[in-house]
């Protein structure tokens, strides 16, 4: 049976603002959620257009109350808050504002940066090639799509390793090498030394700790 599209052309063009790829977006919905897809439409049509960075999820608490049997614990509701907070993040700051603001424990979906999301910042001060460091989840280690944050200190990627992935399976400590022309951003006084690399950049990674 052919799946329906979730996401109307505005829902679309919303998430796009997000750095958010809508395919990607519905395949996990319909592998997670099934019978709940329309929801997830039902609440960016909702929140997309609306100034949200002054409420604390009140808008979204109201407007789920008129669906009683879903728990508010569930993961379901839980995954529907993440996607409200992505517009929320968004509205706040813009879609680097969100993707530095994503905790990495939301389940929401993943936000891609270009170089034109990011600020100007100190890519002169890098080497031409260097090595980079990535605390991740197991998953992700041997899915060959990794996350655009990466760092230049490994203590930061095993605190998120180690740290943030506590109610998962334990996380791994990866490392990379990256030339200086695939990095979109980098602030030299960032206390984790933040490496933002272009989507796609890192194709091999060795694994440094499990």
């Amino acid at each position: 049976m052919e799946k329906k599209p979730i996401f109307s052309e505005s829902s679309i063009q919303a998430l796009r603002n997000l750095g958010v790829d809508s395919n990607e977006f519905e395949s996990t919905i319909y592998s997670e959620f099934p019978l709940s897809v329309d929801l997830f439409e039902e609440v960016v049509s909702k929140f997309r257009d609306k100034e949200l960075c002054t409420y604390l999820g009140d808008e979204f608490h109201l407007h789920m109350k008129q669906y009683p049997d879903i728990d508010s614990n569930s993961l379901l509701y839980n995954k529907l808050y993440d996607l409200y907070n992505y517009f929320r993040q968004y509205d706040a700051g813009g879609v680097f504002f969100l993707f530095k603001n994503r905790q990495a424990e939301w389940g929401g979906p993943r936000v891609t940066l270009t170089e034109n999301d990011v600020p100007r910042s100190d890519l002169n001060t890098l080497p031409d090639f260097f090595i980079i460091y990535r605390g991740m989840s197991l998953k992700e280690s041997v899915s060959s799509c990794f996350g655009q944050s990466w760092t230049l200190d490994i203590d930061v990627a095993r605190k998120f390793a180690f740290e943030y992935y506590s109610d998962e399976n334990r996380g791994v400590v990866a490392s990379g090498l990256i030339s200086r022309e695939s990095v979109i951003h980098y602030e030299h006084d960032d206390e984790e030394q933040e490496v933002v690399i272009r989507a796609g950049a890192v194709k091999r990674i060795k694994v440094n700790e499990i």
